[in-house]
């Protein structure tokens, strides 16, 4: 693998590295079929409080008054779970280039020798 295309996978990997972290960090929201989006926290540290609120504030009346679990908590599971597919699947794959990056045998061409890099010779 020549120098080039090793620091453009190189650059590649950690971009999709950083990228699954950034995806798991930054915060989630989600938004029912009523068109009202609640946060739900973090891939890392999902919080279904403000989901709860607005469960329990729109649950005299609301469509979501029978089964607390339906609606905005759904939602919020729901955004939460598709964010870690993503967030984990972009990450892996960064690291799975990286490492293979890693293990890839360089090439020198043979006119770019570095002074005192001599071929070994066996002596008779």
């Amino acid at each position: 693998m020549t120098t080039s295309v090793r620091r453009y996978l190189s650059t590649v990997a950690v971009l999709a590295v950083l990228g699954g972290i950034l995806l798991l960090a930054l915060p989630v929201s989600a938004t029912t079929d009523g068109g009202k989006s609640v946060t739900c926290g973090t891939a890392f540290s999902p919080d279904s409080t403000p989901a709860e609120r607005a469960h329990i504030s729109g649950a005299f009346g609301g469509p979501f008054a029978s089964n607390p679990f339906d609606g905005y908590a759904a939602s919020c599971d729901d955004a939460i779970s598709t964010r870690r597919w993503w967030g984990y699947s972009v990450g892996v794959a960064g690291l799975l280039l990286t490492i293979g990056i890693g293990m890839a045998p360089t090439r020198r061409p043979e006119d770019a020798r570095v002074e005192g890099d001599h071929p070994v010779t066996p002596e008779s």
